[in-house]
């Protein structure tokens, strides 16, 4: 927030705003995550010296198409669209530009991905030990998110009662889940992480 004051305060009220300028203080203001700095950056790249009033739709549009030619709609709507939009969005509140609203494309959110059959999950539970294999054992059973299944905490387990709280991030819904006892065996039998998460990676 401290950079973000100091961005505005050094900048004259008739002097230009660019998209860097507008980027760079959005960043200084939410820190974003370090890949969509990442994405951010590539838009910098592509577009930091247009004035912020002028830039459009179609301009957020042709930078998907430049920095993302070849991946599906949906992946170009979270690396260009959603950070354009984002950045634009604060612009105008610091009423460096009017507001606009971006369409984005459409796509299908339902998943083309389909689960593994049970051979395969034999094949995989069968070579893997430790929390690997307790990971897919909880990712088959549960059919969890795996971003949301790597945040379980062991306090989130009711083990006596063969039972879980959950939760998604994308919605921030919580629920409780039943698990089997073969699964509760696992959970009961895995190490306790000083963390006090289930399993041992961050991402």
């Amino acid at each position: 927030a401290e950079y973000r004051i100091q961005l505005v305060e050094g900048r004259s009220a008739g002097e230009l705003v660019t998209f860097e300028f507008a980027a760079r203080a959005y960043m200084a203001f939410r820190k974003p995550r370090r890949d969509d700095v990442k994405w951010i950056e590539n838009l910098i790249a592509h577009m930091g010296r247009r004035d912020i009033r002028e830039i459009k739709g179609v301009d957020i549009q042709q930078a998907a198409a430049a920095l993302c030619p070849t991946v599906q709609p949906e992946t170009q709507v979270r690396y260009v669209y959603t950070p354009a939009s984002a950045i634009l969005h604060y612009a105008a509140e610091q009423d460096w530009c009017s507001y606009r609203r971006i369409r984005r494309p459409s796509f299908s959110r339902r998943s083309k991905r389909t689960p593994a059959g049970e051979t395969t999950m034999r094949l995989l539970l069968a070579n893997t030990a430790g929390s690997q294999h307790l990971l897919l054992a909880w990712l088959y059973e549960t059919g969890q998110r795996i971003s949301d299944s790597l945040r379980l905490m062991r306090s989130d387990l009711d083990l006596g009662r063969c039972a879980a709280r959950v939760g998604s991030r994308k919605t921030d819904d919580r629920g409780e889940i039943g698990l089997s006892p073969e699964l509760v065996a696992m959970l009961a039998n895995a190490p306790h992480l000083p963390s006090g998460r289930v399993f041992p990676w961050g991402d």
